[in-house]
């Protein structure tokens, strides 16, 4: 059998790549990286994002794997080969305290479907949100909690409990409940 990466001919020794690509991909989460890939990123937040990246996609013991690379989530064969097509794509970190965000969270890692957003951002975007619509307008739980200064604890006990929506956002908190 012959090595995974395209126009290597080398035989495999595992995981469908042959001694040298496996050795990348054991050492930087990625069987592409050279020993001098010189794109001048290392050190900055673009290029730690974009290895963390491949790390959870890519690398069986990191802490995330299942939930990434142990789900079938790829990065794309452009940013693959090369952290500088990930900058030029991603553009630079638009501020602190944004990191990449995967539009879809059942597809991979690619121009189309990721974009820098916030922590607060990204909590919006997860499988385990509950989405109520109130006054025409839907939003998650939290969402709403911000937006009318409710405790949300609260807001989402009543939901849970089976409470209308109107009836849980317009109810007034008992004063020990309320947010400070």
């Amino acid at each position: 059998m012959v090595c995974n990466i395209k126009e290597c001919k080398n035989k495999v020794q595992a995981k469908g790549l042959c001694q040298k690509h496996y050795m990348r991909f054991l050492r930087h989460g990625n069987p592409m990286t050279t020993l001098y890939e010189m794109h001048g990123l290392e050190g900055t937040a673009e290029y730690w994002i974009y290895r963390k990246i491949l790390a959870r996609c890519y690398n069986k013991n990191h802490s995330h794997y299942e939930r990434y690379g142990g789900r079938g989530i790829t990065v794309c064969d452009k940013w693959l080969s090369s952290v500088n097509s990930f900058v030029n794509d991603m553009g630079k970190r638009p501020a602190k305290g944004y990191e990449i965000e995967r539009i879809n969270n059942d597809k991979g890692y690619s121009p189309d479907n990721c974009r820098w957003a916030t922590r607060q951002e990204q909590m919006n975007n997860t499988a385990s949100n509950r989405f109520i619509t109130y006054d025409g307008k839907k939003q998650t739980i939290a969402q709403w909690a911000r937006e009318l200064n409710v405790n949300y604890r609260v807001l989402y006990a009543r939901i849970r409990r089976g409470w209308d929506v109107k009836k849980s956002i317009e109810t007034p908190i008992k004063s020990e409940f309320t947010k400070t």
